[in-house]
């Protein structure tokens, strides 16, 4: 950026500059139809900024430079509008957007033709489902699945972009025993893999239902069939970061998150538990194509 020309974009990557002398909210106004907001980023100190707009002007917080050639200005408009997705950093917040994202997503092979709660009508008094939104532009490979205890009735599976996916597992029969186990995936193309950990023990006299999620450190992409111990007695370590959460009486949600991830889950406190969870970019560049039409 020069002494004479603020530079000026929004969330589309749409870039004008304009003559400092027409830096004013007419001149921006003009340049990106039906602006919402206006942010500034100064150059040294890298912080976003909302700025007031004051009789055409665009007003500056007293902490921050006046001369708008020392940093960078970003607007939101009408067709970059997205809520919860900050202009400058990139960084989304899916709140507000939530139930009109999870509406695109598609079901994958297992549910196409049926529902999770189909798949676990299996004649087993303890039976664990657990579907997986993916809502990245990356696909989840190489599942690969580690049981403490119980069998599975449908597999772990790959699961694409803008698709939910689900597997089962259930106890042994003629046993009082329950369902726990590890399942992981490969995020294809960023070095790490998403990790669900889960137990639903035959006995709530003494146990709880229990979902642990984790996500592995950059580097780390191998499944590891100790984890189980790890994520439901231990602590994270180098390789890995995961909460858990007992549900016990209510169905609380635990959330993991790294640079580029956000993790979310919710388990049933009954002995036939539906887990969902769901990956989410950070980034809106890393959000599934089909769900940000």
């Amino acid at each position: 950026m020069d002494n004479n020309n603020v530079t000026i974009q929004n969330c589309k990557g749409k870039v004008v500059r304009l003559p400092l002398n027409k830096f004013n909210l007419h001149s921006i106004e003009n340049a990106f139809p039906g602006m919402q907001e206006i942010y500034y980023m100064d150059n040294k100190d890298k912080i976003p900024i909302m700025l007031n707009r004051e009789n055409n002007s665009v007003v500056m917080p007293p902490s921050t430079s006046l001369d708008p050639s020392s940093g960078l200005f970003v607007v939101t408009d009408q067709d970059g509008l997205i809520e919860g997705f900050h202009p400058l950093t990139g960084f989304c917040d899916w709140t507000e957007w939530a139930q009109v994202i999870e509406s695109k997503v598609i079901s994958g092979a297992f549910l196409l033709r049926s529902t999770l709660a189909h798949l676990m009508d299996i004649g087993f008094m303890i039976v664990c489902g657990i579907q997986v939104e993916n809502w990245t532009k990356f696909t989840l490979t190489n599942p690969n699945t580690t049981l403490e205890w119980g069998y599975l009735s449908s597999p772990a599976t790959n699961i694409q972009p803008a698709t939910r996916e689900a597997m089962v597992s259930h106890k042994c029969g003629f046993t009082a025993t329950g369902t726990s186990g590890t399942v992981s995936w490969l995020i294809n193309g960023t070095d790490r893999r998403l990790v669900i950990a889960w137990s639903a023990p035959f006995n709530f006299d003494f146990y709880s239902n229990h979902l642990i999620l984790g996500l592995t450190n950059k580097g780390y992409k191998k499944h590891n069939k100790t984890w189980f111990q790890t994520m439901y007695y231990g602590q994270e370590d180098e390789t890995m970061i995961f909460e858990r959460v007992k549900c016990r009486f209510t169905s609380n949600e635990v959330m993991i998150d790294d640079d580029l991830f956000e993790v979310t889950g919710t388990m049933d406190t009954n002995h036939k538990p539906e887990i969902k969870v769901i990956i989410k970019p950070k980034r809106w560049e890393n959000l599934a194509s089909k769900l940000k039409n």
